[in-house]
């Protein structure tokens, strides 16, 4: 990664993918220079596997959007946080349920 790069996680339900432009247009405000962001050509792509496992200290298939071994920023969906009740762990308990807020 180069030094003008940098690291986020996003957090989303099982069956959503993320909009790219939508990220993209958070990312802008969250870095304070909309105009700056744009004119620089952020440009956005998902971490290869081995990346992603040493940046959060999880293997794929199994990362959880936070205590990750690096600290990054973390931008949640809107329809995860409708849904906290509905959380569930990774762990060995198929039933482990999370509570948020």
């Amino acid at each position: 990664a180069s030094s003008s790069s940098f690291c986020i996680a996003a957090a989303l339900g099982l069956d959503d993918m993320v909009d790219p432009s939508r990220l993209r247009s958070l990312l802008e405000k969250y870095k304070g220079d909309e105009q700056n962001a744009q004119s620089d050509g952020l440009k956005l792509s998902l971490a290869p596997q081995p990346m992603a496992e040493k940046l959060t200290g999880f293997q794929s298939g199994c990362i959880p959007p936070i205590c990750h071994t690096t600290e990054m920023p973390l931008f949640v969906d809107s329809s995860v946080i409708k849904r906290r009740d509905q959380l569930s762990s990774n762990g060995d308990e198929s039933d482990a349920k999370a509570s948020i807020g």
